[in-house]
């Protein structure tokens, strides 16, 4: 796969690219070799088209700069950032596992549900993720499935914050580029209104009612911003107990899930759970007491 790439085979530093993982509308990732330290990485180069792009390529390089000092064990961790002959990249720990989405269509292909516990297992990491990142004064707003990685050992891991917002109004990338997935996107996002950590708790409670029930709490994925923002101001989401059939399965969700679930995706940021850190607290406890 995209074995006609030019950067196949180039040396960034020490390390050497030897063939694509993936590509995104900003960047490229490619599996690397740390040929200093002979240590698999992953390495996210800016795309040509955004190199020239003052804004796109400090919000780039931001990205990196954001997360390189920080240490968690939910967060992907930054080994290495750098410009090299005008490609602004950065090297990162490479994961053996898949993303969330990924695993998710693994499940419905199968027909099964992802097992409640470990929803909520990966809910709770993510949400502790969240609130080491808003400690930081750091707001993500993309989160969403693709920005979870799963490991093999079942460790999910917050990646990109390409589009990360400082919780004082800052962003990476000016106040022209306001970049979403609209699904996921908090309602105050979809208006162009202030962003806080509790844009990061509803879009959380959007990935949790989908794995939950299969499903997102406002149908297909493929609306714009100005459709969900229309959806929201006429709709409020539906009880995830009220969409799925399985009956074993809806009785758990009614059993206290629904009312976290419900919160998290609350219309109003002040209706929402207090922090990332409190949604983190609900799940555990319903988790101690469903144990």
């Amino acid at each position: 796969m995209h074995d006609n790439d030019p950067l196949i085979g180039k040396m960034l530093a020490g390390f050497r690219l030897e063939r694509v993982l993936g590509r995104g509308g900003m960047a490229t990732v490619y599996y690397g070799w740390d040929t200093q330290l002979e240590r698999s990485v992953a390495v996210k180069v800016i795309n040509a088209g955004h190199q020239s792009e003052g804004t796109s390529a400090e919000r780039f390089v931001k990205e990196a700069r954001l997360i390189a000092a920080w240490r968690h064990p939910n967060i992907l961790q930054i080994y290495f950032a750098g410009e090299d002959a005008g490609l602004y990249y950065y090297v990162m720990e490479y994961i053996e596992g898949s993303d969330l989405g990924s695993c998710f269509d693994d499940y419905r292909r199968q027909k099964k549900s992802m097992p409640v516990e470990e929803v909520l297992r990966i809910g709770r990491a993510v949400a502790n993720a969240l609130g080491y990142a808003h400690e930081r004064g750091v707001v993500h707003r993309d989160v969403k499935p693709t920005n979870v990685l799963v490991t093999r050992g079942g460790t999910p891991k917050l990646l990109d914050f390409g589009i990360a917002v400082h919780a004082d109004g800052g962003e990476p990338g000016g106040e022209e580029e306001r970049p979403m997935t609209p699904p996921y996107a908090s309602p105050e996002q979809l208006l162009g209104r202030e962003i806080t950590p509790l844009s990061d708790v509803y879009s959380l409670g959007v990935l949790l009612f989908r794995l939950l029930t299969g499903q997102l709490p406002y149908g297909e994925e493929a609306r714009g911003p100005r459709e969900m923002a229309r959806l929201l101001d006429e709709r409020s989401p539906p009880r995830p107990s009220g969409v799925v059939p399985e009956h074993e399965l809806r009785r758990l969700l009614a059993g206290g899930l629904d009312a976290i679930v419900l919160k998290a995706l609350a219309h109003r940021p002040d209706h929402r759970h207090a922090s990332a850190d409190a949604l983190a607290g609900s799940l555990r406890t319903w988790l101690g007491a469903a144990s």
